[in-house]
């Protein structure tokens, strides 16, 4: 996606090496589903990621309980309790937590309890936290734009404004059985987006520079 965004403005094609991620230490345990309460968004809680769609969800949807995690610079801040204070209004902050700037084990532990991973955020070059999400066990639920089209390639598991809570239903109504396969075939997938993968990748790209020199 950022590749071609670039040919478009500059009219150079360039090679995709997706950022590193470390695979290795992100797992998760088949048939773990009666853990998995949560639906969680994950990401920077900016108001450009739009984690307020979560309060749409925990509307239609009350039999889930719902989390907002990601990291919270100091002047965005007041936005975070500004979504706080939008949850009391809607009468559904019986069932949305907040955890901002989680700790790294945090961010583990919160995504094995996850069993639907949201990611509202419109034409997002890439996504690394939908990866993790995925390596983790999490069924990923994400805006169908930008780079999440390459992370996440079934459409089912993808949406429109416009689909969003019909979609969601959708999810709701899948068996373990489906889930468990859903997630299996994805974690495959992003095998791709693998740190050394990455590396060698890069290696390989720097190699043909010096050879071209």
């Amino acid at each position: 996606y950022t590749a071609g965004l670039f040919y478009q403005a500059h009219g150079v094609e360039l090679p995709v090496v997706y950022p590193p991620i470390n695979l290795e230490e992100w797992h998760f345990d088949p048939g773990d589903w009666m853990q998995r309460i949560y639906v969680t968004f994950f990401s920077r809680i900016v108001d450009y990621k739009r984690p307020d769609w979560i309060f749409r969800l925990a509307e239609a949807f009350p039999q889930w309980h719902y989390l907002i995690t990601g990291g919270v610079p100091p002047h965005r801040v007041p936005y975070l309790r500004s979504l706080q204070m939008q949850a009391e209004r809607m009468g559904i902050a019986n069932r949305v937590s907040f955890l901002p700037n989680p700790s790294h084990m945090e961010v583990k532990q919160t995504l094995a309890q996850t069993r639907f991973y949201i990611f509202p955020a419109v034409n997002e070059h890439f996504g690394m936290t939908t990866v993790e999400a995925i390596a983790m066990g999490a069924i990923p639920f994400v805006h169908d734009s930008g780079g999440q089209r390459e992370i996440v390639p079934l459409e089912g598991l993808r949406f429109s404004d416009e689909a969003f809570l019909e979609r969601f239903g959708s999810l709701c109504l899948m068996t373990q059985d489906e889930l468990e396969d859903t997630r299996c075939y994805l974690r495959g997938h992003i095998n791709r987006f693998s740190e050394s993968i990455a590396v060698d990748k890069l290696l390989g790209y720097m190699d043909q520079s010096m050879r071209a020199v």
